[in-house]
């Protein structure tokens, strides 16, 4: 709309000898026929992916639907009785898949239907062997298992800002709120649940700490720390660049840092001078030797959200507005490859 043909109100009005424009309201003729016609929602819209024993789990970023494709390109479509418009998580065992959000848990295995096993929010989780640890954001989590009941987990409320599996044990940190410090929470696959002591953050920084690695390390802006038995942090080095996120998802670690351009911090973590199209591409998603760290290959991505889950054989598996795929021996800085997994699920409508 340009103009506004029609007003009627108070119109002008005059005060101390002033005159003053009044208009209250406005008359506006709409066409309501006159709208183009909405874009058709695809039949999948990925908002995150898992995979585990060669088989891919992806579920919708807002319906309640998972797509499972195995290892030879079959796929299988599965309604959850849950609500929509809810993000959801899904976390790959190697006998199906959990998949956690504000309206609870299920539990996803082939040849049966889909089971609601709690209706408890879940704000983060990790899944160990066939068991997954749900945390809640309240100091009381919970660990399932399609074998037995769930089990309540003493832990810390807070803001879990990581979460990641290591030998069968879960390592969480955790962010208790209004506090400057961080709490590290490890579940062994029993239930055993050990809550480490405080360790303090420095004030204003912006990144949130993450888990990588092994042997295990909290990562807080740019400073590195080894994660010990007691889960205290022993310093160890410093990166180059401050990343702004990363983890571990199984065997495979990552960060995500901004695009690099050769000035203070160099091309870490970049080998050195790429081409890059920063028309469209804002952040590089690397992948780094567990041991080391030392980066092992980087690909453009556009958000510094990315899920990222690890396939076999070297296979990563990355939602950046779509499931896009790519190896560890990948060229630095090659495109991912995109899986178009809403043609997959609009085929089995």
């Amino acid at each position: 709309m340009d103009t506004a043909p029609r007003f009627f109100g108070l119109g002008d009005t005059e005060h101390d000898g002033d005159s003053a424009d009044m208009e209250t309201s406005v008359v506006v003729d709409l066409d309501l026929d006159d709208v183009p016609a909405l874009p058709v929602r695809p039949e999948l819209v990925p908002g995150d992916v898992s995979a585990a024993g060669g088989v891919l789990w992806v579920v919708d970023s807002a319906l309640p639907v998972v797509l499972r494709i195995d290892a030879d390109d079959r796929a299988t479509r599965v309604m959850l009785p849950g609500a929509i418009g809810t993000p959801r998580r899904v976390y790959a065992t190697p006998s199906g898949c959990w998949v956690t959000g504000q309206d609870g848990t299920f539990w996803v295995t082939e040849g049966a239907d889909p089971v609601r096993v709690d209706d408890q929010p879940v704000v983060a989780g990790a899944a160990a062997g066939g068991s997954l640890v749900a945390c809640t954001g309240t100091a009381v989590w919970r660990q399932y298992s399609p074998s037995r009941e769930p089990v309540d987990l003493a832990a810390v409320a807070g803001h879990v800002s990581s979460i990641v599996v290591v030998d069968d044990y879960v390592y969480a940190a955790v962010l208790p709120r209004g506090r400057s410090e961080l709490h590290l929470v490890r579940v062994s696959s029993s239930g055993e649940c050990t809550v480490g002591s405080a360790i303090p953050l420095v004030r204003n920084r912006h990144r949130k700490p993450f888990l990588m690695g092994d042997a295990l390390r909290l990562v807080h802006g740019a400073d590195v720390g080894v994660v010990e038995s007691d889960l205290s942090v022993r310093r160890e080095r410093i990166f180059a660049r401050h990343p702004v996120g990363g983890g571990r998802t199984d065997e495979l670690s990552w960060t995500v840092t901004p695009t690099p351009n050769g000035t203070s911090a160099g091309w870490w973590p970049l080998p050195g001078p790429v081409v890059v199209d920063r028309t469209r591409a804002s952040w590089v998603l690397t992948v780094h030797d567990s041991a080391s760290l030392e980066p092992v290959t980087s690909v453009p991505v556009s958000t510094h959200t990315a899920r990222v889950a690890a396939g076999a054989d070297g296979e990563v598996f990355v939602i950046d507005g779509a499931v896009r795929r790519f190896r560890t021996d990948s060229p630095v800085m090659a495109d991912p490859e995109v899986i178009d997994v809403a043609g997959i699920a609009a085929r089995l409508v």
